[in-house]
């Protein structure tokens, strides 16, 4: 038979032998935890990168857009406001070319002497001085209260 203290060392031995065993399954099982979790990490860590470039390619899209639509109501109001500035100027020339044609046909009378012949001879400048106001003063006469819509 075994000698009892054989049979002790050998059951020691074995008892030993799973112990170190069981603390090698736990190591590698806490090592395969941390593995796990580093990938989890890693994956979230790229999902949220992909999210967040995501989100800066929308913001950037929208930025473009919304520069877009600012850059194109600038262009509109300048193309407006540049058609009523050549309307205006373009009846602003007509009206003097209008008056300078009547000063010419009232100088071309010829000299005349007297009172009466000066007030002829200055009811063309006389004229030309009523259109002009008249032209200045019609913008603010459609306007009235509001010299910023001129």
């Amino acid at each position: 038979m075994c000698d009892p203290v054989v049979g002790f060392a050998v059951l020691g031995g074995a008892q030993a032998v799973a112990g170190q065993m069981g603390k090698m399954s736990q190591k590698n099982a806490r090592n395969e935890a941390l593995a796990d979790d580093y990938e989890n990490r890693k994956t979230n860590y790229v999902n949220n990168l992909a999210i967040d470039y995501a989100r800066y390619q929308n913001e950037k899209i929208d930025y473009q857009i919304n520069s877009d639509v600012v850059f194109k109501s600038f262009v509109a109001k300048y193309i407006g406001d540049q058609k009523r500035i050549n309307q205006l100027e373009s009846a602003d020339l007509r009206n003097q070319q209008q008056a300078l044609i009547a000063l010419a046909r009232k100088a071309y009378a010829g000299p005349l002497t007297g009172v009466t012949a000066a007030r002829l001879a200055a009811q063309p400048l006389r004229n030309v001085g009523i259109q002009r106001a008249a032209q200045v003063s019609q913008p603010y006469r459609k306007n009235r209260g509001h010299p910023s819509r001129v």
